[in-house]
């Protein structure tokens, strides 16, 4: 058998490596884009040099994919050493009046009114939190 049939189908040869190469770029990109939001040189580096068909950037973006991201479980450090995992929740839009004008001193209460009303259901948990922890320790 002689390489006279790579010749003969040359054009679909020339077509597959265009597509691998279209698939290794598009992995690559998203691989280094990763590597360079997280500031991972390293990674960077490698990602760069290694030429394996897309193999090695699924793989990177497989492990650092962010699993918050997906479950929206956010794990909350708490000063004391703790971690709480909470529930990410998207706020609602809300409508305005387009007739109505809207001052910086309404803005400024509005802030405020949310910002007590999250204190208040800081301490509620934390006393919530101590008397869990006072049950947990009297049994």
């Amino acid at each position: 058998m002689t390489l006279y049939w790579l010749y003969q189908y040359a054009n679909i040869w020339f077509a597959l490596l265009i597509l691998i190469g279209l698939w290794d770029l598009a992995w690559k990109g998203l691989a280094l884009w990763r590597a360079a939001k997280r500031r991972e040189g390293w990674w960077f580096f490698a990602l760069l040099i290694l030429n394996t068909v897309g193999i090695f950037p699924m793989l990177y973006l497989i492990f650092t994919s962010d699993p918050d991201k997906k479950t929206g479980i956010v794990t909350i450090q708490r000063p004391n050493g703790q971690e709480n995992n909470v529930k990410a929740q998207k706020a609602e839009p809300v409508a305005v009046d387009s007739s109505e004008e809207i001052t910086s001193d309404d803005l400024l209460s509005s802030t405020q009114e949310s910002v007590s009303k999250a204190r208040s259901a800081v301490k509620k948990a934390s006393k919530k939190a101590k008397e869990a922890r006072k049950k947990k320790g009297k049994k």
